[in-house]
């Protein structure tokens, strides 16, 4: 089976001194929707909005790169091309990988932050809650009323 990850998961292990650190891995898995609530893409995409021409186009490019699954051995930067290529139409620039690797390099600490696990919904992190019971937990939803007998 060949392992995938998301092109900015790629991009961070390749600029992280340790590639299976588990911020890459939680990058990898974590879509742009749950990505966007916890890092803070707004001075990339004002950064990329110089190489599109349409303004929206800068965010789809970031949202693609935050989901496109890419193989185990794709080269990095020719699937960043590629995504750049089909959503603007026009030839890559080579800065705007530089562009990228610098947010990710100054957003480090946020994407290390992600794997912090609170139950308290403040962390900025992803929020696993637990439940511990002595007897059998149900859940049941709607209006349930046992059959008469």
């Amino acid at each position: 089976m060949i392992a995938t990850t998301t092109i900015l998961a790629g991009l961070y292990a390749f600029l992280d001194v340790h590639k299976e650190d588990i911020a890459s891995k939680i990058i990898a898995s974590a879509s742009y929707d749950i990505l966007k609530k916890s890092l803070d893409f707004s001075a990339l995409k004002r950064k990329l909005g110089s190489f599109f021409k349409k303004e929206n186009d800068s965010e789809n490019f970031v949202e693609a790169l935050c989901n496109k699954q890419i193989t185990a051995d794709a080269e990095i930067t020719q699937e960043v091309k590629q995504v750049y290529e089909e959503i603007s139409g026009q030839k890559f620039d080579d800065q705007i990988l530089k562009v990228v690797n610098e947010w990710l390099s100054d957003s480090k600490g946020a994407i290390e932050n992600l794997n912090i696990v609170n139950n308290t919904g403040n962390s900025g992190g992803f929020n696993i809650g637990s439940q511990n019971a002595g007897r059998n937990i149900f859940n049941i939803q709607g209006d349930y009323k046992r059959d008469k007998e």
